[in-house]
């Protein structure tokens, strides 16, 4: 099964704050999602991991990939320092053509679905463009229970976000049109 997650920060003591993670100290933070990794990724599965795998420094407090089930690919996020090096990927899902960066802002054109890191909570997904079709989807732990997501389970959420925002843009061109006809 194929998955994707980002933002681990594996050994950041800070991030427990800055995101505000149900964690007392890093190393619950680094216990608990090692062992919601491991009840969720089989070693036979790959994660594309787009991005800020660990803290550099405090080694003493980093994951290891060892520790982790299933082949990891890595994306470069901002404190990987020289592990990862891709940059970015392309991914054919069933014919989707889904991009993977770590920042937002680096988005692959052409895609049908853009997956990304590095904002931590501040969104699980967000309209980019003038198109409904152009949706980021933030993959990071912060909004996926801290664990990684399957890439079957991803596609969904996007398919159900496109469904719900083209239903309520029709619904508010048709009050706006109703409206002008009734104040024009």
């Amino acid at each position: 099964m194929l998955y994707v997650t980002a933002d681990t920060h594996w050994g950041h003591h800070n991030i427990i704050g800055y995101s505000s993670r149900p964690f007392a100290t890093v190393e619950e933070m680094n216990s608990t999602m090692v062992e919601l990794w491991n009840a969720t990724v089989t070693d036979e599965d790959t994660v594309f991991f787009l991005g800020d795998f660990s803290l550099t420094g405090a080694k003493h407090l980093r994951v290891s990939e060892d520790e982790l089930n299933g082949k990891i690919v890595r994306v470069k996020g901002s404190h990987d320092g020289s592990r990862a090096v891709i940059q970015s990927m392309v991914v054919n899902y069933y014919g989707m053509k889904i991009g993977m960066v770590h920042k937002p802002q680096d988005q692959l054109e052409g895609m049908d679905l853009n997956l990304h890191g590095h904002v931590h909570g501040a969104w699980k997904h967000r309209w980019v463009g003038k198109s409904l079709e152009h949706v980021q989807v933030n993959v990071g732990v912060d909004v996926w229970e801290y664990r990684p997501v399957s890439l079957e389970s991803v596609v969904k959420y996007a398919r159900r976000t496109i469904k719900h925002q083209d239903s309520y843009t029709k619904r508010f061109a048709h009050n706006l049109t109703n409206r002008e006809e009734h104040h024009g």
